[in-house]
């Protein structure tokens, strides 16, 4: 009676074990039913056969029950060897502390961001495009500046030869003329020479003077033979054109953008020389030679520094 007594007092702890076994063991993910049962692990599985392990021994004899205690105690600390072995397989996992400075955190950084090299290339591609985009940018303004001072000094040309029309000299419009590349440089350089400090009608009415000489039969037939002619008077050679002097303006002048338009449009038939043959500066000249032109021409007007004849 007594043998029976403590065998079920071994059942009744066997079987509180069991259910702190099945509390404290965990439940796979996988054993969650969608109506909210759990299917049985296979930890459950061993744990319900050593159930049946047990109540088989309830038939045995105390000698082959002695070691039943050691047996029970087996069962009941396996949680805690089992949480025992998870805690030392989680220690051995830990990852290592990293560096928080120096050059060994930063290369751990750029190991963590995939890519990272990359980023900065296209950071650097990005800057370089936008300092392409100021260039650009810079261009385009100054180009637009140059475009409006162009237009700017277009307007004031025109409002020259609008104020020119009212003070009496009227526009002529000559048959155009049509000149080799050499005798056009050679118009271009004497108006640079006798003309480039002058407005732009100053330079149109020099380039007039030169191109009446051309149609007049009273003087060379080519432009370079007209630029270079020289004579001898009372007063021993005198040049035409006083830039075409050895050593004078002539020979190194560099017609400026306002002078080839001024030649141009005096080709296309612009005159508003009113049949001027000479023009002098009385500032300048001898005043010998400035009598001579006082007594043998007929004055027509002053445009800046110039005086124009007929004769």
């Amino acid at each position: 009676m007594l043998r029976r007594c403590k065998l079920f007092s071994h059942i009744a702890i066997l079987l509180i074990g069991i259910l702190v076994l099945t509390i404290d063991s965990p439940i796979p993910a996988n054993a969650y039913r969608g109506d909210g049962s759990y299917q049985e692990d296979a930890y459950q599985g061993e744990a319900a056969s050593e159930v049946v392990e047990a109540i088989a021994l309830s038939g045995k004899t105390e000698a082959e029950t002695e070691n039943e205690d050691t047996w029970l105690d087996a069962v009941l600390d396996k949680p805690a060897e089992n949480g025992q072995k998870l805690a030392k397989a989680a220690e051995e996992t830990k990852p290592a502390e990293l560096p928080a400075h120096g050059v060994a955190a930063e290369a751990i950084k750029r190991q963590a961001v995939p890519g990272l090299e990359d980023t900065f290339g296209k950071a650097e591609d990005i800057v370089k495009k936008i300092e392409e985009a100021k260039k650009a940018e810079r261009a385009a303004r100054k180009a637009q500046k140059k475009k409006e001072a162009e237009e700017k000094a277009r307007a004031e040309r025109k409002k020259v030869l609008d104020e020119s029309r009212t003070a009496g000299r009227t526009l002529k419009k000559r048959k155009e003329i049509q000149l080799s590349a050499r005798e056009l440089d050679c118009l271009q350089r004497i108006v640079q020479a006798e003309a480039g400090n002058e407005d732009i009608m100053g330079k149109l009415l020099v380039a007039n003077v030169v191109l009446n000489r051309y149609r007049s039969e009273k003087f060379p037939d080519s432009i370079e033979e007209i630029v270079t002619q020289t004579s001898y008077g009372a007063y021993g050679l005198v040049y035409q054109f006083t830039p075409t002097k050895p050593g004078g303006g002539y020979w190194s002048a560099v017609p400026s953008e306002e002078t080839i338009e001024a030649v141009e449009r005096a080709l296309n038939g612009e005159d508003y020389s009113e049949g001027a043959l000479y023009f002098a500066s009385r500032s300048g000249a001898n005043p010998s030679h400035m009598s001579w032109f006082d007594r043998k021409l007929t004055w027509l007007f002053k445009h800046g520094n110039h005086e124009f004849y007929v004769g």
